[in-house]
């Protein structure tokens, strides 16, 4: 697995050498246990999640969450780091020397943008990276970075399901190999 200092970026392949990632049936495991716990906790303190696909509430929170755990995992080997164990809400989903504090999006579309809730600006992440993929396989693509100045600029405020959403559009994502380092506030 490539490091994140050997990597080698031009903007003509950008798109096409994106890393991915496919947890294999251990990691799959442990994601669900996660996804288990983190939807325990939601039960416990009286959260509903809205319903999907037919699904019944439990369900449906279990799938949104096996699928961010997974995210996150995937992310993390890619990155070449620990995966983050927390089932609390606010928790930071990653910690990376350069990158800073990580909050892991994912969608499961090849062209879906990265969005991030006005609710989450002060959360303390330096870095929101968005994940492409779903549980069908477990197979994750880094499709890459955005430092939280650039997700909370209110130009990239919009309308999102009714709703104010930041979103940022894939071409205007950071990869590994041009993602600045980060600087102490």
């Amino acid at each position: 697995m490539p490091t994140l200092q050997s990597l080698k970026w031009t903007k003509e392949t950008s798109r096409f050498n994106m890393i991915s990632y496919q947890l294999n049936k251990i990691e799959q495991e442990i994601c669900l246990l996660e996804a288990k716990s983190r939807v325990q906790r939601a039960v416990d303190n009286g959260f509903r999640a809205k319903l999907h696909s037919g699904d019944n509430r439990e369900a449906s929170q279990l799938r949104i969450d096996l699928e961010g755990s997974a995210a996150e995992w995937a992310c993390a080997r890619i990155l070449n780091i620990c995966p983050d164990f927390g089932t609390f809400e606010g928790d930071i989903d990653l910690i990376h020397p350069s990158l800073g504090k990580i909050d892991v999006k994912a969608t499961p579309y090849q062209t879906g943008r990265l969005l991030v809730s006005p609710t989450k600006n002060g959360s303390g992440a330096n870095t929101y990276v968005l994940m492409i993929g779903d549980t069908h396989n477990f197979r994750y693509t880094l499709a890459g970075f955005c430092p939280y100045q650039d997700v909370f600029n209110p130009n990239n405020l919009e309308k999102w399901h009714g709703k104010g959403t930041h979103t940022i559009r894939q071409e205007h994502l950071q990869n590994l190999g041009t993602f600045t380092e980060r600087t102490e506030e």
